[in-house]
Parts: C-alpha cells; sequence; structure tokens
C-alpha cells in the first residue's frame, strides 16, 4: 500500500471533465434534422420538435390509447388490424431472414446458450409467432393493450406456453430480466422522441453480452426523404411520426447504442444494434 497523505500533503487528482449533458447533444447532433407536422408547421431542427412533443406529450399518448383499443379498422384479419393492411407474409419473411443474418453475424449462434427473445409494443403477437419463436427458446411480449395481449394468447397457439406477456405503456416499461434479442418492430413511430431515448437506454441495460436490440421502423419516401414527417391527432386521429435514417441515427446515438448494420427494405429502415460495452 502507498503512503497515507498527512493533513499538509495534497493528493493530486486527474481533473473532473464535466459530463456532456442530454441538451447539448441533442444541440449538436439535431441542429439539421428538420420536418413537419399534418398542421403545416416547420421545424428546424429537433430542440425544436422536443419542446412541442413535451407540451403535447399526455395529449398524444391519450389519443393512441383510445385509438389501439381496435386497431386499424375494416381489415379483414387480425394481422392487418395490427400493421394497417392484410400483406403479412411478405414482412414476416424478410423480418425472419433479417434476424437470421443478424444472429449469424452475432457471437450469440456460437454461444450455445438457450436463447430469450423480447417483442416490444408486441400487439397481437405477429412478429413473435413467425419471427421469433423459431428462431429462440421463449419470448416476452410486452404491449400497453390488455386486449391485444389476451388475443395474442390465443393466436399464439401451442407456441404460447413458450411465450410470457406483460402489460405496460412502453415509455414507462423496464425490464425485469434479461435478453439475447430484443425486436422493436413499427412501435417508435408512437413514442415521442424522448421517450424512444429513454427506452431504448432501458431495453439496452437489459441485453445480455452480445445481445443484440433489431429496430425496423417506417422511413420517408416521399419527395422531402430526409425530413420528419409528425402526425398529430387533430388531423389524424392519432399521434405518430415517420423518422428519416439520420434522426433515427440521432436518437440512437442519444441513447448510447452501437451501430452494427443498417438496411432498408420495402418502406423501412432495419437496424441491429448492440450495447457498446459489448464492443471489442
Amino acid at each position: 500500500m502507498g503512503k497515507r497523505p498527512t493533513r499538509t500533503q495534497r493528493v493530486k487528482c486527474a481533473p473532473v471533465q464535466p459530463k456532456e449533458s442530454l441538451t447539448q447533444r441533442l444541440r449538436v447532433l439535431g441542429a439539421e434534422i428538420r420536418g413537419e407536422d399534418d398542421a403545416g408547421r416547420k421545424y428546424e431542427n429537433l430542440c425544436e420538435l422536443w419542446l412541442v412533443q413535451g407540451q403535447q406529450r399526455d395529449k398524444f399518448y391519450k389519443v393512441n390509447e383510445e385509438w389501439w383499443l381496435e386497431g386499424y379498422e375494416g381489415r379483414q384479419t387480425l394481422e392487418g388490424a395490427m400493421i394497417g393492411d392484410d400483406e403479412t407474409k411478405e414482412d414476416t419473411a424478410h423480418s425472419a431472414a433479417f434476424l437470421r443474418s443478424a444472429l449469424a453475424d452475432s457471437a450469440l449462434a456460437a454461444s450455445g446458450r438457450a436463447l430469450a427473445a423480447l417483442d416490444v409494443g408486441a400487439g397481437l403477437g405477429r412478429v413473435s409467432k413467425a419471427v421469433l419463436l423459431p428462431a429462440v427458446q421463449t419470448v416476452t411480449l410486452v404491449d400497453q393493450s390488455a386486449k391485444w395481449l389476451k388475443a395474442a394468447q390465443t393466436y399464439l397457439g401451442h407456441d404460447a406456453k413458450r411465450c410470457s406477456f406483460v402489460q405496460s405503456r412502453l415509455e414507462e416499461f423496464q425490464p425485469e430480466t434479461s435478453f439475447d434479442v430484443i425486436w422493436i418492430q413499427w412501435t417508435l413511430q408512437y413514442l415521442i422522441d424522448a421517450d424512444v431515448v429513454n427506452l431504448l437506454q432501458r431495453l439496452a441495460s437489459s441485453l445480455r453480452p452480445e445481445g443484440i436490440i433489431l429496430l425496423k421502423e417506417n422511413r420517408p419516401v416521399y419527395s422531402q426523404s430526409e425530413c420528419f414527417q409528425m402526425d398529430t391527432p387533430n388531423k389524424e386521429g392519432r399521434f405518430d411520426i415517420t423518422r428519416p435514417e439520420k434522426h433515427l441515427g440521432v436518437l440512437v446515438a442519444l441513447a448510447g447504442l452501437s451501430v452494427s448494420h443498417v438496411e432498408t427494405w420495402d418502406e423501412c429502415s432495419c437496424w441491429v444494434l448492440t450495447s457498446p460495452k459489448d464492443l471489442p
């Protein structure tokens, strides 16, 4: 052991660097992210967007909770009521291939352990049934709707006994166990940016070593594809926001996650994310 300092001795310490605040990082990273809402209001940066979203947060979520009691009305199938059209097979076929590729590129395939997955915003369990359960041993489905989780237990059939079901608002969800694979699809668009960052941070803390987060969200495909488009309850009857890759990338960075892979498919951007602690 070293000599203890006496009262007359001074201990030299490395200077403490102040940690950059989330607001400071947002101001820098979001300076060039622009977009508009369905009322025609334009936003020149993410700070402007976050201010409005924060002011309207409770209203947005209350309206969305009521909207999802029925989902997309007039669809022929339960899957259609979840995703807005009745063509789910093409999406799940891509998702299954995307998951296989992500697992093959990760250390999980060689780990030999039984894999556990989390389906975030699971709804009916469409992704759990067609994508996750064929690839892992157990799946936890989390959704804010008791109605859709109850329907999922029937929809999943025999495989429901390999699943657990958690009812929770995603902006408040705190995982109570750890996972190898976390799947998020067509979910973050219903959360304001600040809640996306917070949710991703909480999910990252529940990743097992070498675990991965797979993210599949809509992207703008119209002429202003580099700008976000926010729909509000006054016009559309619900809140959602379509974010370009650059916008979503800022939220991923603010959450402290690392990007392993990004690809586009149809109208979606698809991401493989890892926790920095797993980097070599």
